[in-house]
C-alpha cells in the first residue's frame, strides 16, 4: 500500500484504444487470422506513433498469431489495400509495414483521447 501523502499520477490511455473502426472491419472481413494481426499491428503503430512498423514474431505471439500466419495475413492485407510492404526488403529482417487508410495514404494515428467524452 502505497503512503498517505504520495498522489497517484495518472497516464493519459494508450492511444491504441482509440480505433479506425471501418479499418478494422475491412480487415475482419478477410480470412484466417487476419484480424488477430491487423490488431498487432495496429498497437505497435500506436506505441510507436507512426503507421510504419517492424512486424516482428514476438508481437504476432502476444495475440496468438503464429509466424506463418501473421505472414499470410499480411499478405492478405496487403492485397486488399490496408497495408503497404518497405520495398528494399532483405531476407532474415522484419518486415517494414506501413498502415494504409482505406483511401490509400499512410494513416493518421491518434496522438491522445480528448478531454471530454462524446455525448
Amino acid at each position: 500500500m502505497p503512503p498517505r501523502n504520495v498522489v497517484p499520477r495518472f497516464r493519459k490511455p494508450p492511444a491504441y484504444r482509440k480505433v479506425h473502426m471501418l479499418w478494422l472491419q475491412a480487415a475482419a472481413l478477410l480470412p484466417g487470422r487476419t484480424l488477430h494481426t491487423a490488431l498487432a499491428l495496429w498497437m505497435a503503430a500506436c506505441d510507436t506513433r507512426n503507421p510504419t512498423v517492424l512486424f516482428n514474431p514476438k508481437t504476432a505471439l502476444r495475440f496468438g498469431v503464429s509466424r506463418e500466419a501473421a505472414q499470410d495475413a499480411i499478405s492478405r492485407l496487403l492485397a486488399f489495400g490496408l497495408v503497404a510492404l518497405d520495398q528494399d526488403r532483405r531476407r532474415g529482417r522484419h518486415v517494414s509495414v506501413t498502415l494504409l487508410s482505406l483511401e490509400g495514404v499512410p494513416m493518421i494515428l491518434p496522438d491522445h483521447f480528448p478531454a471530454t467524452p462524446p455525448v
